[in-house]
């Protein structure tokens, strides 16, 4: 299985699934594909599963996430399934880049759809 980004239709978000190491130019483009997928949807919600990729980001690909999870637009995300390490990365990302309001961190899908459809 590899990585992948799409549109999920009965749950109304755009999905990201990392399958283990997730490489600097796999996440420039899961992220462009995120942002295309969310241009015309309203609200625009994106979670991001971390289950099966047990290995620390390198930061080489945290830099790429960063950069570009500034310039996506989303209303709500949500991440499920991420090791200790990289949760505390993600989280420090998310609040240097001020989204940490609109951003949640779960240990399931249920829990992170559950979350991500709460108005």
């Amino acid at each position: 299985m590899e990585h992948a980004v799409w549109w999920d239709e009965g749950n109304g978000c755009v999905r990201i699934r990392v399958v283990g190491e997730l490489l600097p130019e796999q996440a420039e483009a899961n992220m462009e594909q995120a942002a295309v997928l969310l241009t015309s949807r309203a609200p625009r919600l994106l979670v991001i599963d971390y289950s099966q990729s047990p290995g620390v980001v390198s930061s080489a690909t945290r830099e790429v996430l960063e950069r570009r999870g500034e310039a996506i637009d989303y209303d709500r995300l949500a991440f499920y399934g991420m090791g200790n390490f990289n949760r505390i990365v993600a989280r420090i990302i998310i609040a240097l880049l001020g989204r940490a309001h609109k951003t949640g961190f779960f240990a399931t899908e249920t829990e992170a759809l559950t979350w991500l459809r709460q108005n």
